[in-house]
């Protein structure tokens, strides 16, 4: 759940926002180690998503397991509602 900089100038660049891409970058990696990570980013999110990751690694063989298992109508998607 990381950005390396360079990937992240690259795509900026290859969408046209490549004058601004530096100063944002500097928002985005605020300890300054060339890497941007959801943790940097959202806290939050980054707490939720490393529980949700525990409790797959803790309950299924892999993810692709989980996701069968939580895929109950068989459909190889899922939303909000069939969770």
């Amino acid at each position: 759940m990381i950005l390396p900089k360079p990937a992240f100038l690259k795509a900026c660049a290859a969408m046209g926002f490549a004058t601004n891409a530096k100063t944002l970058w500097t928002v985005l990696d605020k300890d300054n180690s060339g890497f941007a990570s959801l943790d940097e980013l959202d806290p939050q999110s980054a707490l939720v998503l490393a529980e949700f990751k525990l409790l797959i690694d803790n309950k299924f063989s892999s993810v692709h397991d989980a996701f069968v298992a939580i895929d109950l109508e068989g459909k190889k998607k899922n939303n909000c509602e069939t969770v």
